[in-house]
């Protein structure tokens, strides 16, 4: 998920994004690891009508269409890539978490 709220609400940066990934991929194996873009500022702003969440379930100063800096959407995506490979990411290690492992998983979940 890349929204502030699962990733860091004070830091909202691509850097946190990558430590995220980075703690996900020492913790259960970058096979496993793959991006699930909850990219909720798109949502509110195409359904201005979704209801906001309950009081108290936002720190305050987050809002519900809140984004990460410079990671607005998928189409986003390759500035994400280009900080895995400055953060010192393979190819394929960036390749596998942007999109490889989802399609693996797919394939081998879905009948053909």
């Amino acid at each position: 998920m890349l929204h502030p709220l699962a990733i860091d609400h004070e830091r909202r940066t691509i850097g946190r994004v990558i430590d995220h990934l980075e703690h996900a991929a020492t913790t259960i194996g970058l096979d496993q690891v793959c991006l699930g873009g909850d990219f909720v500022s798109r949502i509110t702003r195409e359904l201005p009508r979704i209801p906001s969440p309950a009081d108290g379930l936002m720190p305050p100063g987050l809002e519900v269409g809140s984004s990460i800096e410079g990671l607005a959407g998928p189409e986003d995506y390759p500035a994400l890539a280009t900080a895995l490979a400055a953060r010192g990411w393979s190819t394929e290690d960036v390749a596998a978490v942007t999109h490889g492992n989802l399609l693996r998983f797919l394939r081998a979940a879905l009948p053909a």
